[in-house]
């Protein structure tokens, strides 16, 4: 109890109030702790509300959002206060609390888990909206699933910010921490509350069942060597400072939890014939039979539900998935060490090759 004690002083210092309960000068909110007990982390306690009625509801609010002084300690409300006893201007509140570190990336803190659609993302723990429980983060599911991840939120306004926040057939990013889900809002169902407040069940359907990094990353596998060196004195006639180094070898570690789809990226700088990437130790080839004009790409993505092989040249995309050679793989980077070897039947020289990909994971947490 002597930390939420400090956890609750420091909510009053915040709001302008004082734990002996006196309402704080120009008005606003006092809090005062009357008693509780901590169980496993989840902290039931019982705490009075000084106010105006108009500021009921941000009292509530804002003491989910309380941190100690320190940043040693949080709370978290586990659903919303339930109304024990009202007289006059106090309200005597019981609530249920969840303690957590802010340092230890709980996913209950405050800002853990948001939707994003449009640029604007939209916290479920914060504002408005209290987080009281969500499921479908862990387990996984066979490829080309979908995953399912239900949250019961605490609504502490009306229910268009709910729907404007989370619209329902909408498609966006569920984002926990620094994992990525992309989703589509299935549905949002109203259900229970008292006064001040309403709960709500949203339903999010992930295009697949893994969590991504948020960027993606990029390797290239076509290198320079530098001819350059000092001391340096200029020659006559022409010069490079630097030379392509044909059929490199490139090693990717891929660090996530899972093998994931990539994107492939052949760029011809000069005229190439049908150019290929290969993962040496499986001996898996991706190969193009397709003549390439100089500034032209080809695209390969290998990403389950979104395969497909495009060329653009001169600005317009094409389908070229005819191209593919009769042994062509979509490679896919595999958990641990991957190590690939581009090439190309005439023009190596130059032929520049990048890849693209956001690591997975099972779980999102």
């Amino acid at each position: 109890m002597a930390d939420f004690t400090e956890l609750c002083e420091s909510f009053c210092r915040g709001c302008g109030a004082d734990c002996v309960g006196n309402p704080p000068k120009g008005g606003g909110v006092a809090v005062r702790l009357c008693g509780g007990k901590e169980d496993g982390g989840v902290l039931s306690a019982e705490f009075l509300i000084i106010s105006g009625a108009a500021e009921q509801r941000e009292a509530i609010v804002r003491l989910s959002d309380t941190t100690d002084a320190g940043q040693r300690l949080g709370a978290t409300l586990c659903g919303a206060p339930e109304l024990m006893k009202r007289e006059g201007g106090m309200w005597l509140y019981s609530a249920r609390m969840r303690l957590f570190r802010p340092s230890a990336g709980d996913i209950y803190g405050i800002d853990g888990i948001s939707f994003r659609r449009g640029g604007k993302a939209t916290s479920l723990n914060s504002g408005s909206f209290r987080l009281c429980s969500i499921s479908g983060l862990s387990g996984g599911a066979e490829d080309g699933g979908k995953r399912e991840i239900t949250a019961e939120i605490a609504v502490f306004s009306d229910a268009s910010e709910l729907c404007a926040a989370f619209p329902s057939g909408q498609r966006g990013e569920l984002v926990i921490g620094e994992r990525h889900a992309d989703c589509k809002v299935a549905s949002v169902e109203l259900f229970g509350g008292e006064r001040g407040y309403f709960r709500a069940r949203v339903k999010f359907v992930c295009d697949t069942a893994y969590f991504y990094d948020e960027r993606s990353r990029e390797v290239a596998l076509s290198g320079l060597i530098s001819e350059f060196s000092l001391p340096f004195s200029f020659p006559v006639g022409a010069f490079y400072i630097s030379k392509r180094q044909p059929s490199l070898f490139t090693e990717i570690f891929n660090d996530g939890a899972e093998d994931c789809g990539m994107e492939i990226e052949f760029h011809a700088v000069t005229a190439v014939l049908n150019p290929s990437l290969t993962e040496v130790h499986s001996g898996e080839t991706a190969k193009l039979l397709i003549s390439m004009s100089s500034g032209d790409r080809a695209v390969i993505s290998t990403e389950y539900g979104k395969k497909r092989i495009t060329l653009i040249r001169g600005g317009e995309e094409r389908n070229i998935f005819c191209t593919k050679d009769a042994g062509f793989t979509f490679l896919r980077l595999r958990n641990g060490k991957n190590l690939f070897r581009y090439d190309a039947d005439a023009g190596l020289g130059g032929l520049e090759v990048t890849i693209r990909y956001r690591a997975r994971y099972s779980c999102g947490v």
